[in-house]
């Protein structure tokens, strides 16, 4: 079963850079798009988050408020019991450049912590820097993808974006943060 979930969440993030794989961005990082100064990654906490987290989705998702001037939303986000997504493009520039914010919640920490450990480890082709961000985060940046990702007790948050060039890891950061300071528990 959990051979299943990794293979059909893998399934999942590569269908969704094949439909966007088309969008690049000659200067991604442009005013209007994500950025902040330090690209520097820190080490791993070692905190472990008790419990399950059973928050409403909504209350912690990414917004199109928290972004600067310049996205705007692409559709209705994708809600079910375990998962929500939300897509944002940024319209500046001679292309858009698609932003995916997921929220995958599983029935334990323990289920969590083992997908997110085998998707750490299905990334092989780059260097994956570990971010301090809830109980265990990392960032990694390739030829025209980039993405965070974190684990909050048995939640598993990603952001991630096709550019090229790519947006540098530090960019999407700030907001991965701010969704862990958004999630109670």
């Amino acid at each position: 079963m959990k051979k299943i979930l990794v293979a059909l969440l893998i399934c999942l993030i590569g269908i969704g850079f094949v439909i966007v794989s088309g969008c690049s961005s000659t200067n991604s990082q442009s005013s209007g798009t994500i950025s902040t100064s330090n690209s520097q990654s820190t080490p791993v906490k070692t905190t472990t988050t008790a419990g399950n987290i059973n928050q409403d989705f909504s209350s912690m998702a990414l917004t199109i408020n928290d972004l600067p001037h310049g996205w705007m939303t692409s559709g209705d986000p994708t809600i079910n019991a375990t998962r929500y997504e939300s897509k944002f493009v940024y319209i500046g520039g001679s292309t858009g450049v698609p932003l995916t914010f997921t929220i995958t919640k599983y029935p334990s920490v323990n289920n969590a912590k083992t997908i997110f450990s085998q998707m750490k480890s299905a990334i092989t082709n780059v260097r994956v820097d570990s971010l301090d961000i809830g109980d265990e985060g990392l960032g990694y940046q390739e030829v025209a993808n980039s993405a965070v990702s974190f684990r909050h007790s048995n939640l598993i948050i990603s952001i991630s974006t096709i550019a090229y060039p790519p947006i540098e890891i530090s960019n999407l950061q700030p907001y991965a943060e701010l969704v862990d300071s958004r999630i109670n528990g």
